[in-house]
């Protein structure tokens, strides 16, 4: 709607935010305007899910700085995990966090095979699928927190094996 208006209408934004954004209820605010404009950037699927409100505007307009190669594969892995809004956000910082301190591309560190691995994992459910993804990320991004986490559950979890204990979740098996 903002590039209709810009381009069609030749309006500035200052009009715009001034005489339309009250009529469609977003009040006057040039923040609102910053994170709208570059929403007509996005690719198709990014579109309908914003109009489905299955992605938050700010996480949108970020998306929207990137080429469609990069959109469409975060999209296309968002969704075989099913990430509602604060999960996208969490996801989002590390995968963004992990591809840069790796060196890689988005697209590069999305084709890992460690993460299609997960991702074809037929008998997993989208959360299991996402808990493992996440577990993998934060891994690669805080490495010796994982170590240190891993020294200290893994006894605890072998001896509660050992003592009988199924663990969670047991009961519902």
């Amino acid at each position: 709607m903002i590039k209709k208006l810009e381009q069609g209408f030749n309006l500035l934004p200052e009009q715009i935010i001034h005489d339309f954004f009250p009529l469609m209820k977003l009040g006057r605010n040039p923040k609102v305007y910053q994170l709208h404009q570059p929403l007509h950037l996005l690719i198709p699927e990014w579109q309908k899910s914003l109009i489905n409100d299955n992605i938050s505007l700010d996480l949108a307009a970020t998306f929207s700085d990137f080429e469609d190669k990069i959109q469409a594969a975060v999209y296309k892995f968002f969704t075989e995990l099913r990430l509602g809004k604060n999960q996208q956000k969490d996801f989002w910082m590390l995968i963004s966090d992990v591809s840069r301190i790796k060196g890689m591309t988005i697209c590069e560190f999305l084709d890992e095979p460690n993460f299609q691995n997960i991702l074809n994992q037929d008998k997993w459910t989208p959360a299991q699928k996402a808990e493992h993804c996440k577990q993998l990320l934060f891994s690669w991004r805080y490495p010796e927190f994982s170590k240190t986490k891993e020294k200290y559950e893994n006894p605890f979890i072998r001896s509660k094996a050992a003592a009988g204990d199924p663990g969670p979740g047991a009961a519902f098996i």
